[in-house]
């Protein structure tokens, strides 16, 4: 069923704007890169905004997001993520380093919003 939405929304939603409002879409590492490169596989050229965590966040990830084009991809955290002992207090990382963690993002993708 997954397969035959994105491929409806690849063929109908070309120039469209879609927002994942959902901060676990890449708690499932596969799920998410099934999702974005059926979306790239599709010719999907819209732009998507995704929640995520970023400790979550892997290479195939990125990479398969960066397959939708430049500035196709907004990733969106909250604002905890770039504030490092607000993430130990709310023990998401334990000994997080927000700073790798953007740099590792912009490195990746157009980032337009954090």
């Amino acid at each position: 069923r997954l397969r035959d939405e994105i491929a409806f929304l690849a063929q109908h939603a070309r120039r469209s704007e879609i927002a994942v409002v959902d901060p676990t879409f890449n708690a499932n590492h596969d799920h998410a890169v099934g999702v974005l490169d059926g979306l790239a596989q599709h010719g999907f050229r819209g732009t998507l905004e995704l929640q995520v965590r970023p400790e979550k966040i892997q290479a195939r990830f990125l990479d398969a997001a960066a397959r939708l084009g430049r500035g196709a991809v907004t990733l969106e955290m909250g604002i905890q993520t770039i504030q490092e002992r607000e993430l130990e207090v709310i023990g998401r990382i334990p000994g997080a380093d927000a700073k790798r963690t953007i740099q590792k993002l912009q490195s990746k993708l157009a980032l337009t919003r954090l």
